[in-house]
């Protein structure tokens, strides 16, 4: 499956790691939200990643709209909204779910009634839309209630799906041996992962949400486009 678009020039999107589903990643989705702050790093060529609590977001900013890697927890939404501004005041057209947990869908709701259009693997999508228990298959556990139909992506994809901006090509590739079935890797001259990066079981023995068991990944991290010597490329 192929989306032809024609929105920017952009040279690479970089890496937007996040927690996995631990308890600190569960209580992520808790707390005082009031107190979050919202830290933007500039990766060059019109890409930022964005840091607050849960996964780690990237947007990417072109003449027409902008389009970002997951989106952490709803009340967050004004604060990421606001970050995204101080960039750009231009829309955000596509949101790409690299995973169907709270910490990377929970902001779908608000960003998807804002007019942001949501790509995810179909797995996402039918975790979101099934709910079910998530965890690793023991000790920890968390109860998802199904998602409301503005939280669901609205174009899905089995293996991948590419969205062409102006000779860039951006590919969601689905990552089986991840740490749900519906990981995706989001890459182009470089590359930004979800929370698949690193792992290589796949799921016989995870939970009734599509959770492996016993298989953590701790990278948050983002890498910027280096060149031979393994310096990076200026801004």
């Amino acid at each position: 499956m192929k989306i032809r678009m024609n929105l920017f020039p952009m040279k690479w999107i970089a890496l937007a790691g996040a927690t996995l589903l631990t308890v600190a990643a569960a209580n992520a989705q808790q707390g005082d939200f009031s107190q979050v702050q919202i830290k933007t790093t500039d990766l060059g060529n019109m890409t930022y990643m964005l840091e607050g609590q849960g996964g780690n977001i990237v947007v990417a900013v072109g003449t027409d709209g902008i389009i970002m890697v997951d989106c952490q927890l709803a009340p967050l939404h004004d604060k990421i909204k606001a970050a995204i501004e101080k960039i750009s005041p231009l829309p955000i057209k596509y949101l790409i779910n690299t995973h169907y947990h709270g910490d990377h869908t929970g902001g779908n709701v608000p960003f998807n009634n804002a007019g942001s259009t949501i790509i995810a693997q179909d797995n996402v999508r039918r975790r979101l839309e099934s709910g079910g228990v998530a965890g690793n298959g023991g000790s920890i556990k968390m109860e998802n209630k199904p998602a409301e139909k503005a939280a669901l992506p609205i174009i899905t994809f089995e293996h991948d799906v590419t969205v062409h901006l102006n000779g860039e090509d951006i590919r969601a590739l689905h990552f089986p041996a991840g740490h749900t079935d519906g990981d995706s890797d989001v890459n182009t001259d470089s590359y930004t992962n979800g929370d698949a990066h690193g792992h290589t079981n796949s799921h016989t023995n995870g939970d009734s949400n599509g959770d492996s068991d016993g298989n953590s990944d701790s990278d948050s991290h983002c890498n910027a486009k280096r060149d031979s010597n393994g310096v990076p490329y200026a801004k």
